[in-house]
Order: C-alpha cells, then sequence, then structure tokens
C-alpha cells in the first residue's frame, strides 16, 4: 500500500504533513512526497520517495529562507503597517497568485497518480492548485491543513479576516473594511477556481467555497480540539498537533540544568524582520536570560550581546530546541505555537499574519491566572496588575502607543527568577514594554505528546 503526500515547496507547510508521513511508513505503507526541488533532500532524508512537483513559483524549502524575491519583500514591508495592512496585502494577492498554472498542475499530477498508483493520497489543503488538480481528475483524496483551522473558514467567517484575535489590534473601521476585502477576494477565487475546474473536467461539480471546500474523504486539521474552541468548519477532523520525533543535538543538550533560558523563532520569512527580533534580544538582556535563537537571514551582529549561555544559529533543529529550553518566544506560527506547547513550554507570541492572530487568541483565552512578577528584596509591595497579563485590551494597552506604559517593577535589586515561568513572566513584561503585544501561556494537560491514531480507529489516516 501506498500513500501519496502532496505539499508545496514550502517547509513550514511539509513538517506537519511529514509526521503523518512518518506515522503511515511505521505503520507499513510506503510514502511518496510530491512536492518541489527545493525539498528533496529533506524528503530523501525523511525516508520517503520523491516525485517532483511543482505548485507555485516560489519555494520556501529552508527554514531560514530571506526576503529574497519581490513577493516575499513586498509582505515584509506590510507587516511594518500592522495586522490590518498584512491581512490586506494577503487577501490582495490571493486575486491572483493561487492557481499557478492549473493545467500544468493537472497534467503533471496525473502522471505522478499513475506511476506511483497509491491507494491513499493527502494534500496540503492550501495547494489550491493541487485540489483543483485532484478534483478534475476525480481523484479521491484527503486534505491536510498545517496551519489553525480558522483557514477551513466556516460559513458565517471569511478566509483571511481575522474573526479570532487577541483585542487591541485594529479599529473598528479597518476591520469592516477587511472584512470587506476579504469578502470580495474569497468570492472572486471561488469563481475562477470553478471556471478553472470546469475547463479542465466539464463534468465535476463546483464548490461553494474554494477555501472552505472539504476534501472527498475529509480534511484533517493540525490543531488540538481543546484549543480551537468554536468555529470549525463541518467536516473538518482535528488531529494535532502533529510534531515529528528529532534526534537530539549535543550543543543543544550541553546546558546549565540550573539556568533557564529561551527559545527564539520567528519563521522561515520573519526571520528578516531584524528590527524585532534586535527587541527580543534587548528583553533578553535586560532579564539576563540566555537564549537558542534561530536568526535565519538576521546577521549575529545585528543581535547585539546576549547573555552567557546564548546560542544563535540561522537555522535550528526546531523540536530537538524546544526540548532543551523553558520558555519559547515565536510569531504564532501554527508549527512553532504546536511544537513548544507539545514541549511543556510558557509561550510568549507576537502574531504578524495569517492565522497567527487566531493562534495567540486562543492562546491568550488559555494563559494561567496566576502569573506573579518576581519580588523585588526590599519587599516593595507587587503590583495589582502583572505586567506579562497587560494584554492588548487591557487598561494599560488601551491607553496606546507607549504613551502611558504599563507598570514598571519598582527600581532596586530584584531577586532573579529561578523557575522557568518566573523568567517567562519577566521576559513577557521586557518585551510588552517595547512593543504591547503578547501573549503567554502554559501548555495545558490535553497538549501532551500522543501517537497519531491508526486510520482503523478513526476513519481518516
Amino acid at each position: 500500500m501506498t500513500a501519496l503526500l502532496v505539499s508545496p515547496d514550502y517547509v513550514s507547510h511539509y513538517l506537519p504533513l511529514a509526521a503523518v508521513g512518518s506515522a503511515l511508513r511505521d505503520a507499513g505503507r510506503e510514502v511518496v512526497v510530491a512536492t518541489g526541488g527545493g525539498l528533496r533532500d529533506s524528503v530523501l532524508g525523511d525516508g520517503f520517495g520523491h516525485v517532483e512537483l511543482r505548485l507555485g513559483a516560489g519555494s520556501n524549502a529552508r527554514p531560514e529562507t530571506g526576503a529574497g524575491d519581490e513577493g516575499t519583500r513586498d509582505f515584509l514591508a506590510a507587516t511594518y503597517g500592522g495586522m490590518v495592512a498584512t491581512l490586506e496585502h494577503q487577501a490582495r494577492r490571493r486575486l491572483h497568485d493561487l492557481l499557478w498554472d492549473p493545467e500544468h498542475v493537472t497534467a503533471r499530477l496525473a502522471e505522478i497518480v499513475d506511476e506511483v498508483d497509491p491507494d491513499l493520497v493527502l494534500s496540503d489543503h492550501l495547494a489550491f492548485g493541487a485540489s483543483l488538480a485532484l478534483r478534475a481528475l476525480g481523484v479521491p483524496y484527503t486534505a491536510f491543513l498545517p496551519g489553525h483551522p480558522c483557514q477551513v473558514p466556516p460559513r458565517e467567517q471569511s478566509f483571511g479576516y481575522p474573526a479570532r484575535r487577541p483585542p487591541g489590534f485594529a479599529e473598528e473601521y479597518e476591520l469592516a473594511e477587511l472584512r470587506a476585502l476579504c469578502d470580495r477576494a474569497a468570492l472572486a477565487f471561488t469563481r475562477r477556481f470553478n471556471e478553472t475546474l470546469l475547463e479542465l473536467a466539464p463534468d465535476a461539480r463546483p464548490v461553494e467555497s474554494a477555501f472552505a471546500a472539504i476534501a472527498p474523504r475529509g480534511t484533517l486539521v493540525n490543531y488540538p480540539r481543546g484549543l480551537a474552541g468554536s468555529g470549525v468548519a463541518r467536516g473538518a477532523a482535528l488531529v494535532g498537533p502533529c510534531v515529528r520525533g528529532e534526534p537530539g543535538d549535543p550543543e543543544l543538550d550541553a546546558r546549565s540544568p540550573r539556568r533557564p533560558r529561551a527559545y527564539v523563532a520567528l519563521g522561515s520569512f520573519l526571520s528578516a524582520r531584524s528590527d524585532i527580533l534586535r527587541t527580543i534580544a534587548d528583553a533578553l538582556r535586560r532579564t539576563d536570560l540566555p537564549a537558542v535563537i534561530a536568526s535565519g537571514v538576521t546577521p549575529l551582529a545585528d543581535l547585539g550581546p546576549l547573555p552567557g549561555g546564548s546560542l544563535v544559529r540561522p537555522f535550528l533543529p526546531q523540536v530537538a530546541a524546544l526540548r532543551s529550553c523553558d520558555v519559547a518566544v515565536c510569531h504564532g506560527g501554527n508549527n512553532t505555537a504546536m511544537e513548544a506547547l507539545t514541549a511543556g513550554l510558557p509561550v510568549v507570541v507576537l502574531p504578524f499574519s495569517t492565522d497567527q492572530f487566531a493562534v495567540a487568541a486562543d492562546l491568550v483565552d488559555l494563559r494561567p491566572r496566576c502569573r506573579r512578577r518576581p519580588e523585588p528584596r526590599d519587599g516593595a509591595r507587587r503590583r495589582s496588575r502583572h505586567p506579562s497579563r497587560a494584554l492588548p485590551g487591557d487598561d494599560e494597552a488601551r491607553r496606546g502607543d507607549g504613551a502611558n506604559p504599563p507598570p514598571r517593577p519598582r527600581t532596586g535589586a530584584r531577586r532573579r527568577p529561578s523557575a522557568p515561568h518566573e523568567r517567562a513572566s519577566a521576559l513577557a513584561w521586557a518585551w510588552h514594554t517595547r512593543a504591547g503585544r503578547h501573549a503567554c501561556v502554559k501548555r495545558p494537560d490535553w497538549c501532551r505528546p500522543r501517537p497519531l491514531t491508526k486510520a482503523s480507529e478513526t476513519g481518516h489516516p
């Protein structure tokens, strides 16, 4: 029996799919991955077969990929404008760049299906060109969504609109305009999807929404039920977190067990935001917290001096790195957030785009109610509101743009936080005084590592 996995040439999409592929391989299936050439070495290194399938003009096959192409540079420029500017940019891009050369993709997938002869096809839900091709070919397939379930929106929601988000990121009029743009983009893309589908296969059945369509054999979502809350589309099965295994790293494992440290990563694209990494590095210095930093394309020199015991690399084996740390600071990408929670770490979230706001909102809703700031040694009275809880929407955050920053701890000597949760709170405060937007949570009990359930028990692969 052979499973065919279809992935765009993006490492963030491939990694959770690879975790599912490993489970299928361990269950006795041969696994073949159809993706771009950039991921070929990773696919072969994971023990899978590889067939070439190009699904788009771009590629992001390495986590430290920078802002080399014009599209990435435009996206990064939009992130400086905040949530609404970024999501508007992405909505406009969805009008024209999600169906790359559909005739070629359909023809190539037909060749791959004939060659591999799979009994199971698992295709990335966000690879809309592959979904269109499989529908046109009449190939029954299961979809796999690597991100938050908001990317399979129920009928009352719109793809790309941050219905789930922490408070304080935008004004109501901005959100209304963004919602209208997302609705227009969804209608336009669905119209183009169906027109192309019927050109390729006149007898095919059009879809009601190209973004929300459930695959013929169901849609699996790399997200845990206990974190998602409401707003999950009918027909979508939450099976996450799908976390891959990684061997240890001698340099990561060689650490002092008595001194906590942070893991810092902003994902494959956003590592180009050197200004944000510098701000995080400044928070680390102020809290004297060593860190393991995936710097991506940001040069080490841009970060400035770091606390002793810190480790910086352009690319880190993230699952192994998280095992060696005590708190994670990330952009709210689904892979990093799920892997951090699975490793049992508190999480400081700095969302920028796409589903990161939904992930951040879910984490905010689960943040512990007992965070406390390290006490000054002089016994100064503790503030009634802990800075790490001053999330956007709280009184301090509503005052806006740093004119009235959240309360600072009193001057004087302070005891060094010893427990990881205390150091996480201190880091969250240091970030908040500079940026004002974060979430800080611990892993809940439901997010413990568990093996993927066999297909015979769930009806899904």
